[in-house]
């Protein structure tokens, strides 16, 4: 079904943004955030052509292993597969903490219908600014606004109390959430609360892992076993990459990455067997990333 992929990619951006490019529309106040098409491919073909990744950065014309999944055959997935997640404080990756579950990078900030009570001067901005402080967390950029995966409509579910934090302040992240949600509930209010690293807000570096390095061979021989994988947990998938993905501008700073699009990446099995599963196949070499991906049916 899958053979070694081994093609050259036309374009790919050397980072993605998570305020997307930056470039909003001007009749609108939706800012795109770290958005990335899957491309529509064969699963055994290589990407030609432009992958788009939302970044504004040099691009670089190199080889990449992209592999694009349409899943079309139906399946019963096994009940627990198809729960979501329930976790007390979202705490999935180091950068970004939450409550209740966040939607999964990349998303889509807007500032478009955010009730008053929550616009400046007032009453629970104020008290959110208190708590944040009390925890040492710096209150420097903070917003309630709309965050979202791309073609979510915007609800009282997509409300978010949206906190720049460097991770510095991470082990201020918890305890600041707990108290938060505590105040969140006493006043009846309904919003999310995320707190995030502001890179990793702004967006990831992405850059091309080359032919001639010796994790590339470790790629090629490992990626079989991980779409087998996907293909078996009972769930949708959208595209398998491999990246250096990082917050740093230099290779050296990023880590080479799974990079595994999904259109439901809240379902229990991703978080609960497929990235547990990923991690041991790859041995420590790679980091393992879940992002969001819609399934693009030719």
């Amino acid at each position: 079904m899958e053979g070694d992929v081994d093609g050259e990619i036309g374009s790919i951006p050397s980072r993605e943004t998570g305020t997307g490019d930056l470039k909003s529309d001007p009749n609108t106040d939706t800012i795109p955030n770290e958005g990335s098409k899957p491309t529509t491919t064969k699963p055994t073909e290589i990407t030609k052509g432009e992958t788009e990744l939302d970044g504004d950065t040099k691009v670089l014309n190199t080889r990449a292993c992209s592999l694009v999944h349409l899943s079309l055959d139906p399946q019963i997935p096994h009940p627990a597969n198809s729960q979501d997640l329930d976790l007390d404080i979202d705490n999935r990756v180091p950068y970004r903490q939450g409550w209740p579950v966040l939607p999964v990078l990349p998303v889509t900030t807007s500032k478009q219908n955010v009730p008053k009570i929550y616009l400046t001067p007032s009453t629970h901005l104020t008290r959110f600014y208190l708590i944040l402080t009390q925890h040492n967390i710096s209150a420097d950029n903070v917003d309630v606004v709309q965050r979202m995966n791309a073609g979510t409509p915007i609800s009282k579910t997509t409300l978010t109390l949206c906190v720049q934090s460097p991770s510095s302040e991470s082990q201020s992240w918890g305890p600041a959430i707990r108290a938060l949600r505590s105040y969140i509930l006493d006043q009846n209010l309904v919003i999310k609360v995320e707190i995030i690293e502001p890179r990793a807000y702004t967006g990831f570096y992405t850059l091309p892992i080359l032919p001639d390095e010796r994790v590339w061979s470790f790629v090629l021989k490992r990626k079989r076993g991980i779409v087998g994988l996907l293909d078996g947990c009972g769930e949708e998938w959208a595209s398998l990459d491999f990246y250096y993905r990082g917050m740093g501008r230099m290779r050296e700073e990023c880590r080479p990455t799974v990079v595994i699009g999904v259109p439901e990446p809240n379902r229990k099995v991703w978080w609960e067997i497929v990235v547990p599963q990923v991690k041991k196949r790859v041995e420590g070499k790679l980091e393992v990333e879940i992002m969001f991906a819609k399934v693009r049916k030719c």
